[in-house]
């Protein structure tokens, strides 16, 4: 088992960050100790940072608020525009997979018509200059970029049908397991 020692790591401030991530999701330590499988000491001393947490504790802390690790074991989240993206993206992560499709479609139809932008204004030879490429190798670089956008939206569609099949087959044993229990109960 991996333990994560705070005290080496300088920067994290894990017991005041989980706490926080808490109050803000509205659980007493009990809850969360409940939906993390911790027991509410563990929750209660690492709170206090009266102990080091194993990776494991971590994961399942994350799991149960719904966080990345980074958010959880870090005082501060990346600045500026990366900082907002990656917690616009920590959002979308509990988003339904239709509407996470949606979302990473707009973002790669945004890059790829990015692209022919930068392929249109781009100052082609001087790029190759400025990197010591030819002509032909940025040139290369931009076509290979349009045909991953157009392969990752393809195998967009693809994991959208998997994930909304996934979750059509989980929602209909749930029902059916519901079903099955309100019927033993009446016997």
């Amino acid at each position: 088992m991996q333990l994560i020692h705070l005290s080496e790591a300088g920067n994290m401030a894990l017991g005041e960050n989980l706490q926080k991530l808490r109050k803000a999701r509205g659980l007493k330590q009990e809850e969360l100790a409940e939906r993390a499988g911790v027991s509410i000491t563990q929750i209660s001393k690492i709170e206090r940072n009266e102990t080091d947490p194993r990776a494991s504790t971590i994961e399942k802390l994350t799991t149960a608020l719904g966080c990345s690790a980074d958010k959880l074991l870090f005082d501060k989240e990346a600045p500026g525009l990366t900082g907002m993206m990656k917690s616009a993206l920590e959002r979308a992560e509990r988003l339904r997979p239709r509407d996470k499709g949606t979302l990473l479609s707009v973002i790669n139809k945004f890059c790829a018509a990015s692209i022919m932008m930068r392929e249109l204004n781009y100052d082609i030879d001087g790029e190759a200059m400025r990197r010591g490429l030819s002509r032909d190798d940025i040139l290369y670089e931009i076509e290979l970029d349009e045909q991953t956008a157009i392969m990752e939206e393809q195998e967009l569609e693809e994991l959208i049908k998997s994930e909304e099949t996934t979750e059509e087959v989980e929602r209909k044993q749930k029902e059916e397991a519901e079903y099955l229990a309100s019927m033993s109960r009446q016997k």
